[in-house]
């Protein structure tokens, strides 16, 4: 069964006010887009006038008389994906520009010329009435197709919604989850890779959960899980423009879907969190054989050997700690996830993806845990890794929600044998004091902090420090102490240390003076000053 597609810019010209001395000069190409409202608008109007998108204008072009007021005025229409124009060519403006008709042309914007005065307040209300009454009975046949597809539930998967709706309305389908590849209404439609591009995405995943991004003849609906994009379903008409009709079955069919995709999602992403994960533990622990793992990633699509791998681990909160991670569940034979786990999955799941990476995801002693492989030939994984970081960073709901939500991603390793040692480096940043204040920990960028990790963690570092400063961290010394901070700083320079203190170089040769009082001399070379910088470091992290 075919709708109805709605009412379209022909429609307009095809009315009883417009006779013989109306013609189209641009954009027939275009003369199928749909019409959401009509209005009355002349370039002046433009900058307190609100769109919506898919409107038709009429104009007197009054405001076109000097300069390149037309080929303005066109291009916002344009800008604004309006639908199309009609201009009086009576009283003011008299002839269309050759750039006018050029610019419409070349995005399939319609304009129609009117050589007699039309009846404007007569042909609005009238059109206008008709899009108010069309819209009362999409609403009646949307709500009969909604409840089509509930007469079907029980006995229909996704595929046959979705084969359903695209014969229902005339136009392709499509529905993509992030988890698995998508399913096509039928053959010859374009590539999800090449219609939810990384900036469509982008524009989707800003609306809110009701709202749909239109784009000529496309529409997306984005289907959430708690706070993040799970899948999506495209309305693709290669003919016509999607109509406000389509767009309202569009929201229909993602409101039918998204309880039931949540509800899958959940125990899918369980199941595979308790159960078909489970083997990873022994791969984490170093007492899997490499031919084991070979053919566990196998399962995975992973034919060819990685890059190369690592470990990422998120601590579960302590706010979530008083129900776990999971609890038992006696409906099915795996334990289900708490919220933060269920939204931690799918936010690094779709970072890591959209980066090239495969990730595996396990969750052991509140400890959610990623297997993250780069894929053969992926030379550049240092680079992508960062855009991971920088993706996330973007999530400041989410990691502000969660205070104490630390990503800590283990050293990078080329051989999957090796894959214990990162995830020990990632274990070891999750259990350091030393980087609270950070959201996103790369074990290998740690440096200084990993001997002063360790050192802290074997009860030395306060000694270390004491031993090494001294009555420097004496309260009356606190001018000398940061004096030395200042002069590590600037790499022992005299010139740069007066400058960032902003004092005369007497000064700090007095101060410098003072300090070798104190440390000793040769505290500026070699290893002595290698001891003394690191004690200078430290002194964050000191537990007295």
């Amino acid at each position: 069964m075919t709708m109805r597609s709605g009412f379209v810019v022909e429609d307009i010209f095809k009315m009883r006010y417009f006779g013989e001395e109306c013609k189209v000069i641009a954009g027939e190409a275009g003369m199928k887009k749909a019409v959401s409202w009509v209005h009355a608008l002349e370039a002046h109007d433009l900058t307190t006038f609100s769109f919506h998108g898919q409107e038709f204008i009429f104009t007197t072009g009054i405001d076109f008389v000097t300069g390149d007021g037309a080929v303005d005025f066109v291009r916002e229409l344009i800008s604004k994906n309006a639908s199309g124009l009609c201009i009086e060519t009576v009283l003011y403006y008299k002839k269309v520009e050759q750039a006018v008709i050029d610019l419409a042309n070349e995005f399939d914007f319609p304009i129609i010329i009117s050589e007699k005065l039309l009846p404007l307040t007569e042909i609005i209300k009238d059109i206008n009435s008709r899009i108010v009454t069309s819209d009362v009975d999409y609403f009646k046949e949307g709500e009969q197709y909604y409840r089509s597809l509930l007469e079907m539930e029980g006995q229909a998967e996704i595929a046959d919604y979705i084969h359903y709706t695209a014969n229902y309305l005339g136009i392709g389908v499509i529905y993509w989850h992030i988890l698995s590849a998508p399913i096509y209404s039928q053959e010859g439609l374009p590539a999800v890779s090449g219609l939810l591009t990384d900036k469509v995405l982008a524009s989707v995943d800003e609306l809110s959960e009701n709202e749909v991004y239109r784009n000529g003849h496309m529409a997306i609906a984005g289907i959430k899980v708690l706070t993040e994009r799970y899948s999506y379903l495209v309305f693709y008409s290669e003919q016509e423009e999607i109509s406000r009709y389509q767009m309202l079955i569009l929201q229909r069919l993602a409101s039918f879907l998204r309880t039931r995709v949540v509800s899958s999602f959940i125990r899918r992403i369980q199941k595979k969190h308790t159960v078909d994960s489970g083997w990873v533990s022994y791969w984490l622990q170093g007492k899997m054989s490499d031919f084991v793992i070979r053919e566990k990633l196998k399962q995975y699509g992973i034919t060819e050997e990685p890059e190369g791998c690592m470990v990422c681990c998120v601590q579960v909160p302590t706010r979530s700690k008083a129900s776990m991670a999971y609890q038992q569940s006696y409906e099915f034979d795996y334990r289900i996830l708490n919220d933060f786990c269920l939204q931690t999955t799918i936010l690094l799941f779709r970072a890591f993806r959209d980066a090239g990476f495969i990730s595996i995801e396990y969750i052991e002693e509140n400890i959610i845990k990623y297997v993250v492989l780069a894929p053969h030939g992926m030379r550049d994984w240092k680079q992508q890794l960062k855009k991971v970081a920088e993706n996330l960073q973007r999530k400041e709901e989410f990691l502000n929600e969660h205070e104490e939500v630390l990503l800590a991603i283990g050293k990078f390793v080329s051989n999957i044998s090796d894959l214990p040692k990162s995830h020990q480096s990632a274990l070891f940043c999750c259990g350091m004091e030393c980087t609270h204040k950070q959201k996103i920990v790369f074990y290998d960028e740690l440096y200084i902090l990993r001997v002063i990790e360790y050192m802290k963690s074997q009860y030395l570092l306060d000694d270390f420090v004491f031993d090494h400063l001294g009555v420097l961290m004496e309260p009356e010394n606190e001018e000398l102490l940061h004096t030395l901070k200042t002069y590590y700083f600037c790499n022992c320079s005299k010139q740069q240390t007066a400058q960032e203190l902003f004092i005369v170089r007497q000064t700090l040769y007095t101060r410098l003076h003072k300090l070798e009082e104190i440390l000793g001399s040769g505290f500026d070379e070699g290893e002595k000053r290698m001891a003394i910088e690191l004690a200078v470091r430290a002194i964050p992290y000191l537990t007295v």
